[in-house]
């Protein structure tokens, strides 16, 4: 059977490529929550360039992902890998709605719409995170996690 993976330096970049996402999607809660607490108009701006930045990594990580799906089902439960999958396109899903909303009227959606869909995206995704923790499966000398 061909190897499905793409690969850089004999290394897979679906894993290299979906921190960023996440990053981008906890930092604009984290903007949101600074400009909820009394903060400038500015921290809006960043939340917009936090969330587009987001949205077009988790699509480059979820193309990578579907090309490295054959060796994730080698490697982790169909159960983990069913839950992982879905509750990140959800997130993506919820943080390119908040990213389209913001476009028109900003500064009036980040309370208290913005900030409830930022934190619900990040809620969602540690969530899987933390459910897909330890629950994949050893093959030999090697450890997927």
């Amino acid at each position: 059977m061909p190897d499905t993976t793409a690969k850089l330096a004999e290394r897979s970049i679906d894993p290299m490529l979906v921190p960023l996402p996440i990053a981008f999607f906890v930092a604009a809660l984290g903007c949101d929550a600074i400009f909820a607490f009394g903060g400038e108009a500015d921290w809006i701006a960043a939340t917009r360039w936090l969330l587009g930045s987001g949205v077009l990594m988790g699509l480059a990580a979820a193309a990578m992902g579907l090309l490295d799906a054959e060796g994730e089902r080698r490697r982790t439960d169909a159960a983990v890998s069913f839950w992982h999958r879905r509750g990140s396109v959800v997130a993506l899903l919820i943080e390119a709605f908040n990213w389209y909303l913001r476009a028109g009227k900003p500064a009036e959606l980040v309370l208290p719409t913005g900030i409830l869909f930022s934190a619900a995206a990040v809620t969602i995704l540690l969530m899987t995170g933390w459910w897909s923790r330890g629950r994949t499966i050893r093959t030999g000398p090697i450890s997927f996690r």
